[in-house]
């Protein structure tokens, strides 16, 4: 919701407001449950959209519009800026989807610390 939200203002002060004010009044005002975590799996705008075409399904609405996506992406980047709950794994390397083993590598070590 915040990255594609987010993703409609122009300018970085605004949308960061923006987000302020939706985190509070998702979990301060209206008491929605606030994660422990929250893992953003980044995979680059031109990467998803192959990985898209590849399936051979009709694309969401949104899938058809690079520019949004592109601004989503930024905005999503930009979360574990504003909020420490929010943790950013890179899902890529040399342009190139890691597997699904290294990224499971990867969030098992930002995972493993919080269970006790």
């Amino acid at each position: 919701n915040m990255g594609h939200q987010g993703s409609k203002f122009t300018n970085d002060p605004d949308r960061d407001a923006y987000l302020q004010w939706l985190y509070k009044l998702e979990y301060e005002e209206n008491k929605i449950p606030v994660p422990d975590v929250n893992f953003i799996l980044h995979v680059p705008t031109v990467i998803s959209q192959n990985l898209v075409s590849k399936r051979g399904q009709k694309k969401y609405i949104y899938e058809n519009n690079q520019e949004h996506l592109l601004r989503a992406e930024q905005t999503y980047r930009k979360l574990p800026e504003l909020f420490e709950k929010m943790v950013l794994s890179e899902c890529c390397q040399d342009g190139k989807l890691m597997t699904t083993e290294q990224i499971h590598k990867i969030l098992w070590e930002r995972i493993a610390p919080l269970l006790n």
